[in-house]
């Protein structure tokens, strides 16, 4: 998806065409133990995945670090879960509000 909106962005607008691309998508917060639970364990964030024409074996790297903090295992995803467990409804998503604006 990041390949095809940069090279739309190469005609279309030249000065985002090498600029990091944000991109919203869920994340798993279910542990091993809920794997059968029903509902959806899931938080809303944010990643700038890379943009602009590189070879694939780096495009592919980038990408692995900037989502290697959602993967399961991190500590990140323990605290996006004690966040959708724990706040109160208006701050999670005020939370969430401020993590989709790309200046933040």
């Amino acid at each position: 998806m990041v390949h095809a909106i940069t090279q739309w962005a190469e005609d279309a607008w030249p000065r985002a065409a090498g600029q990091a691309i944000p991109v919203m998508g869920p994340v798993n917060l279910r542990t091993p133990g809920e794997a059968g639970a029903p509902g959806d364990r899931l938080f809303p964030t944010r990643n700038d995945l890379p943009g602009g024409t590189m070879p694939v074996d780096w495009w592919l790297a980038r990408t692995r670090a900037v989502t290697a903090a959602l993967k399961p295992g991190r500590g990140h995803r323990t605290v996006l879960r004690a966040a959708l467990t724990r706040l109160p409804r208006w701050l999670f998503e005020r939370l969430v509000a401020a993590r989709a604006c790309p200046e933040s």
